[in-house]
């Protein structure tokens, strides 16, 4: 690992084909049975989050500095999306940005009043992202007087995946750890970043040095036989189902 590596990285990054696929589908149009409720939300709305209980009092200055702290050491928090002439483009921005946090303090409602609340300010800023203007990670904090207070931290899903989200929480974690008990924020060396990362596989795939086992790999799908195609069987064969509402608060990765 290079000592550049442990330094802030900015600038244009290779976009994986993947997410070019997601990313270019017209969702909106997409042919949906009539029953089903949830569809594929815009890019920018497609987010993963964990909904965390937090037992130690936290003031609204500690968890900006941790989150700051994160921006800085994770440079894919400070990723851009766009489509530039055609062509989605994906950069990292310097870090300089105040942090993503929504504090609310709610203590003075009753605990029905509280989780009204809170279903309502999350699924306002469950839409609050934006891939092309930032952010693209957001912390929203609830104080509850008495009761332990709640901390969601929402993710791009089309820029962080649920073993990156889980990651983030456990940094976010150490960080606050540190803050309250008087230290500064010391997070582990980083490792091989997003950008050299994607630099890497471009660079391999436009070496050439895969083509052999490209061909392999093709050749071997295409000597499969023709697929047996058959229905699945049907809970509802009329089309028609109850709709039911979700938990109120699921894991990390729900979107």
């Amino acid at each position: 690992m290079s000592q550049t590596e442990q330094e802030i990285i900015t600038g244009s990054v290779p976009l994986p084909d993947v997410q070019i696929v997601f990313l270019d589908q017209e969702w909106s149009d997409y042919d949906y049975p009539d029953y089903m409720a949830q569809k594929y939300p815009a890019a920018d709305h497609f987010v993963s989050w964990q909904y965390l209980a937090v037992r130690e009092e936290l003031s609204q200055e500690m968890l900006a500095e941790a989150i700051d702290a994160l921006l800085l050491y994770h440079d894919g928090l400070r990723s851009r999306l766009a489509k530039i002439d055609g062509s989605w483009r994906l950069r990292i921005v310097p870090p300089g940005e105040a942090a993503s946090l929504v504090w609310m303090d709610i203590s003075h409602a009753s605990p029905e009043e509280q989780l009204e609340i809170m279903l309502s300010t999350l699924w306002h800023e469950f839409r609050s992202l934006s891939l092309n203007q930032g952010p693209i990670m957001k912390c929203v904090y609830f104080k509850r007087g008495g009761e332990p207070a709640r901390l969601c931290v929402i993710l791009s899903h089309i820029l962080c995946d649920g073993m990156s989200a889980y990651m983030l929480g456990d940094d976010l974690q150490t960080a606050l750890m540190q803050l309250t008990r008087g230290q500064k924020i010391a997070l582990p060396p980083k490792s091989t970043s997003v950008k050299a990362w994607a630099e890497l596989i471009e660079e391999y795939a436009r070496s050439g040095k895969w083509e052999k086992e490209l061909e392999r790999l093709i050749a071997y799908k295409r000597s499969w036989s023709p697929p047996v195609l058959k229905m699945l069987p049907l809970d509802y064969p009329e089309g028609k189902m109850e709709k039911t509402n979700c938990s109120a608060f699921c894991r990390a990765g729900c979107s």
